[in-house]
């Protein structure tokens, strides 16, 4: 009776360990979900042997080889894990981006200057301290990015640069253990004396309201919050910063809002802007002296920076393309007259609308803080 009962003792053994496996993944104990895993495949395995013409066996095998599959997929998040441990994904070089390389953005500019860079250099003379948290919003390519890569060159500061997917894990509670590591990690380099901008890119695809959210997104922004509460006291003398930038503010929760102690808006550039932003981006390619920069910009209201730049790009384009198909006669561009400029503006739409912008100033006008 004993001996015939067997296959079933074993095989509700076996499913007993692989839901006690699964309930330790979900608690994040991977280590013991393997040894539970392992151990199922154990008692599994002893059925086949012993009954080999079970009518469950092919089942039982079949259920060996997912275990084995789970085992394979925990045990290489582990040694990724252990990787990961030893470099920090976040560390970037610094682009070379100079101060003076930054077109136009003059309110903010200043805005910096008085409430982080001087501060940061003479801190003797601002008892009352200053401002660690930083939101930089405006429209797609005006600047935003480009303009923390020369923020971090004046600080001379250690750059971490963090967007949505280096921070969301599906793995259970490593989202909020990511965002530990981080600020880790710029605490350590604090201790080391050094400047430390942590940079968050899009940052309202990780503060953003949500019409649902899982129990990883709310633990992480939590975990955010109690890390930028660390940084509120402006009178602290801290070497960590905070530069988020997003071109959808209105999507951020207030909570998060709040706790950037500046606001700055990054507008499209003006006319005068534009201008230089055309003669720095088709400097290369030599232009004619007949370009009429001041036509150029006049005719690209609503350009962003970016726009200016693709606009250039398409104009080498097609002067290197008339190079190419014209055989060995020119090995090189020829200077590009007003007339190619134009053929290229007009087959151009720009990225930024007149009800966007209205849009981004309405807002800066709620919240702005400078």
């Amino acid at each position: 009776m004993y001996y015939s009962r067997l296959p079933e003792q074993l095989q509700h053994q076996a499913s007993t360990i692989i839901n006690e496996a699964k309930v330790l993944e979900t608690q994040g104990n991977y280590e013991a979900a393997i040894e539970k895993y392992k151990a199922a495949i154990e008692i599994l395995t002893k059925l086949v042997e012993l009954y080999p013409d079970h009518r469950l066996s092919q089942a039982y095998v079949e259920v060996i080889g997912r275990c084995q599959a789970k085992i394979r997929e925990l045990q290489n998040y582990l040694n990724k894990q252990n990787i990961e441990e030893s470099f920090n994904p976040w560390i970037t070089q610094r682009p070379n981006v100079k101060w003076e390389d930054v077109i136009g953005l003059e309110e903010a500019k200043n805005a910096i200057l008085d409430s982080i860079i001087y501060p940061s250099r003479r801190p003797e003379l601002y008892p009352l301290g200053w401002p660690r948290n930083i939101l930089l919003f405006g429209p797609p390519g005006c600047g935003k990015t480009y303009f923390c890569a020369a923020i971090a060159n004046e600080l001379n500061a250690v750059l971490l640069e963090v967007d949505a997917p280096s921070i969301f894990s599906k793995w259970l509670g490593e989202s909020e253990k990511n965002v530990e590591r981080l600020f880790n990690t710029a605490r350590r380099m604090e201790k080391e004396n050094k400047v430390v901008m942590i940079f968050i890119d899009e940052v309202d695809s990780i503060f953003g309201f949500r019409s649902t959210e899982v129990g990883g997104e709310v633990r992480v922004k939590n975990q955010f919050l109690k890390e930028m509460e660390g940084l509120k006291d402006l009178n602290v003398n801290r070497k960590i910063y905070i530069f988020a930038a997003t071109n959808k503010p209105w999507l951020i929760e207030y909570g998060f809002l709040r706790r950037f102690h500046l606001r700055i808006y990054i507008p499209p550039p003006n006319k005068y802007e534009r201008k230089r932003l055309f003669i720095k981006y088709s400097s290369p390619l030599n232009p004619s002296p007949d370009v009429d920069f001041n036509k150029l910009a006049e005719l690209t209201e609503n350009f962003s920076a970016s726009d200016i730049k693709e606009i250039c790009i398409r104009l080498q384009n097609i002067l290197a393309r008339e190079v190419i198909e014209g055989g060995y006669n020119r090995t090189s561009l020829r200077r590009p007259e007003m007339n190619d400029f134009l053929k290229v503006i007009n087959n151009f739409r720009p990225s930024i609308t007149p009800d966007l912008i209205r849009k981004y100033e309405e807002w800066n006008k709620q919240y702005k803080s400078i």
